[in-house]
């Protein structure tokens, strides 16, 4: 009976993931480990709810153990490059990245990759890098206090020092189409955005800031 409620739990876990709701998302997580014990991809899963909130050490313990049992893959190899990327070591980022670019068959993803281990090749650039990430970080504690304006000029400021920081750029998209109401600025965001992660969040607000534009076109 509980082996039917898996893909709603998976989908209520990947949905709390994307909202930020992190206790909910590893509780659904770890529901689904309890009932199907196979089944794969809980320490890929679990490592990613740790990623999200930081925990670079536990992300590191859950993501290696995966890879242990899995075997490497696009998947796998890419997130060790974005959590090294995140947490500041930069050699180990490329190590992972050049791995994962070895087995990428995105285009998008392709030109993220080699544009990251450009960074880490070098010393200056990687942290400008560091100072995105804090800057993205400041953006977002901006964001949960309502504080919008503030929030869209640390987000700019994080691009500024990293162009490939892609959630930076989705976030300053969406304050400019919700808060700000300016649909074209926003929707410029978003594309640059898109040219580096195919991200369904990034999709949905494009395709809400054309038919926002193309409402106006039509009155």
């Amino acid at each position: 009976m509980f082996r039917l409620l898996i893909p709603i739990w998976q989908r209520l876990a990947f949905n709390n993931l994307v909202m930020g709701n992190y206790f909910k998302a590893e509780k659904y997580f770890r529901r689904i480990h309890r009932y199907a014990p196979s089944q794969a991809g809980f320490e890929y899963n679990i490592g990613l709810v740790n990623l999200a909130q930081s925990n670079y050490e536990k992300a590191e313990s859950f993501f290696n153990k995966d890879i242990t049992i899995y075997g490497e893959s696009y998947d796998r190899t890419r997130v060790m490059g974005d959590l090294y990327y995140i947490w500041g070591k930069r050699e180990q980022a490329g190590e992972w990245y050049r791995k994962a670019l070895t087995d990428c068959d995105s285009t998008v993803d392709n030109n993220l990759l080699t544009m990251r281990i450009q960074k880490c090749n070098s010393k200056k650039a990687f942290e400008n890098v560091q100072n995105s990430h804090i800057l993205y970080n400041k953006g977002n504690e901006f964001l949960k206090g309502k504080k919008y304006k503030e929030a869209m000029e640390a987000f700019s400021a994080a691009v500024e020092q990293d162009n490939t920081n892609f959630q930076a750029l989705n976030n300053k998209g969406s304050i400019l189409m919700n808060n700000f109401k300016k649909y074209e600025d926003s929707l410029d965001c978003f594309k640059k955005a898109l040219s580096m992660s195919s991200l369904p969040a990034i999709s949905i607000n494009i395709k809400k800031a054309r038919e926002v534009l193309g409402e106006r076109e039509h009155r």
